[in-house]
């Protein structure tokens, strides 16, 4: 017993006569001397040392194992998981008086996937994330011009509600974000009066694209893609077109459309007769001055007829058209396809009021959820399911998206 450590401060303790030993040792000491009687008081106190060192190396041990045991009761519950199932379907809700209706419940929507009833679990209003994406390319149709596309996206802007974002991306020559998400809508529209340009050519086609990306990085579940364009610039092949609409229906975003075709239509037909009235003097204004006096408001008066011999010209713009009317057609399908409107307007005036609708659309978006009866284990990548709402309640008007493309959430 002379190697353990208690050996020294025991001898000075025992050193002052038969009187009871002082500190933390007496208990041990009683307790060996009612068992043994006759033990010395130091081999007395050697022995409660070492049954102090037995009950700190079972007290250790016992804790080792408890440890142990935690250890193993939590990653037996780390291995426990619960797979659910859950669809997101954004929903647009108006009551009887064309307005949004803020009182929508489970209860209220009787939901089909491919036929089969589902059961609404929740419905819920969040913020929207709004990206406009502004069409400003293409020298051919005279109504897309910067004026009336600034005039409509700052309306719609300042129309949403304080707690949507908005992100603005225009299309040209090139594919630029003029505004990444943001609340502040004087930010936004500020964005679009003075960073928007115009340019020669539309590549809306890989607008679209990159479009889509941004909006699968939102954080939000209320989506939307809200596009300005008369439809040319999307002239891809048929399987790159069923691709790209894919691509945007997997971003569970709804798609409005703000067709520029029906606006421009009048003036594009006009540009291309060959015969076509003179709207203002040919003359170069620097050869007018060099004129006599007299003459000048002669050769300054519109009038007269011009002949458009360009052949190349008038097909390209018949090529535009042909690309406008496919275009337009595309967009206008997956904007029903995703729940969203689309509109033609015939003036500037009538822009402005769907912009206003538009707003309105957003503000009267649900999420709703429900957990499939076919389950989605049994789905393949990229599978389409089709769906159809209709209320269960009297003055209520419901629009959804006509289907949804399933996506594997990959963990982490």
């Amino acid at each position: 017993m002379e190697g353990l450590s208690c050996r020294q401060p025991t001898a000075k303790a025992c050193a002052s006569g038969s009187a009871s030993p002082a500190g933390r040792l007496v208990a041990f000491h009683d307790l060996v001397y009612l068992k043994s009687g006759a033990v010395h008081r130091s081999n007395t106190l050697a022995i409660g040392c070492a049954l102090l060192v037995i009950v700190l190396l079972s007290a250790l041990r016992s804790t080792a194992q408890t440890t142990d045991s935690q250890t193993q009761t939590r990653q037996d519950q780390e291995t426990l998981r619960v797979l659910t199932e859950e669809v997101l379907v954004p929903i647009i809700a108006y009551n009887e008086h064309e307005h949004a209706d803020p009182t929508l419940e489970a209860d209220d929507i009787l939901l089909l996937e491919d036929g089969m009833p589902q059961q609404v679990r929740s419905v819920r209003r969040v913020p929207a994330d709004v990206l406009l994406l502004l069409d400003t390319g293409g020298d051919v149709n005279p109504a897309k011009d910067l004026k009336t596309t600034r005039a409509v996206a700052a309306r719609l802007i300042a129309q949403l509600r304080a707690d949507d974002r908005v992100a603005i991306m225009q299309v040209n020559e090139r594919v630029e974000i003029l505004q990444h998400w943001t609340t502040d809508k004087q930010t936004a529209a500020r964005a679009v009066m003075e960073r928007l340009f115009s340019g020669r050519r539309s590549r809306l086609a890989q607008a679209l694209q990159v479009a889509a990306e941004y909006l699968a990085t939102s954080s939000s579940l209320n989506r939307h893609l809200v596009l300005f364009t008369d439809g040319a610039g999307t002239s891809l092949e048929p399987i790159s077109r069923e691709a790209l609409a894919r691509k945007l229906m997997q971003t569970g975003a709804t798609m409005h459309f703000f067709d520029y075709s029906e606006l421009g239509r009048e003036e594009i037909a006009r540009r291309e007769a060959i015969v076509r009235p003179r709207e203002r003097s040919r003359v170069a204004e620097e050869v007018l001055r060099e004129l006599p006096q007299q003459a000048r408001p002669i050769y300054r008066t519109p009038g007269g007829i011009t002949i458009d011999l360009d052949r190349q010209r008038r097909q390209r713009i018949e090529e535009y058209k042909k690309a406008m009317r496919d275009g337009a057609a595309q967009l206008r399908a997956l904007a029903a396809e995703t729940g969203g409107i689309a509109r033609s307007p015939a003036s500037t005036e009538e822009m402005l009021a769907r912009a206003e609708e538009v707003a309105r659309n957003i503000a009267a978006q649900y999420i709703i959820t429900y957990a499939p009866r076919r389950p989605l284990g049994s789905a393949s990548e990229g599978e389409r399911r089709r769906i159809e709402v209709a209320p269960r309640r009297a003055g209520l008007q419901l629009k959804a998206r006509r289907a949804y493309v399933y996506v594997e959430r990959k963990p982490g």
